[in-house]
């Protein structure tokens, strides 16, 4: 385990399939959606611990050009993923749901501030 990712309201973890945090790609065949192939580990942002040497290898992975975390998955930095796939981020909030509150999305919220992400890109922008 590589990090301890804390669960709180806006995230809404569902632990009906454990603790980790992961994904499988999926493929729709007649109309019915199916998992394929391993699960692939998901990390966060969020309010987390992470060791040590997993931080530092992976922040020497980073493109500062994209958003961070969309780099551990989402097709933007293969070495990122590569280097991520042995590893998971246990959730921690099963029977307490929100072990921690985002004050930063309310402060978002007062100034009426949206995020786009666009190309790897995450933006932050003013709503009207």
């Amino acid at each position: 385990m590589a990090q301890l990712s804390l669960n709180h309201y806006h995230k809404h973890w569902n632990f009906r399939y454990g603790h980790f945090h992961r994904r499988w790609d999926r493929r729709t065949i007649l109309g019915i959606r199916f998992k394929v192939g391993k699960p692939f580990p998901l990390f966060a942002t969020s309010p987390s611990f992470l060791r040590t040497d997993f931080a530092r290898t992976a922040a020497s992975l980073m493109d500062d050009r994209y958003d961070p975390e969309k780099q551990f998955y989402d097709g933007i930095n293969p070495a990122m993923e590569d280097f991520v796939r042995p590893y998971k981020n246990y959730m921690l909030g099963a029977k307490k749901r929100f072990i921690i509150t985002d004050i930063g999305r309310e402060w978002r919220d007062e100034r009426k501030l949206t995020k786009t992400y666009v190309d790897g890109v995450s933006n932050w922008e003013k709503e009207g």
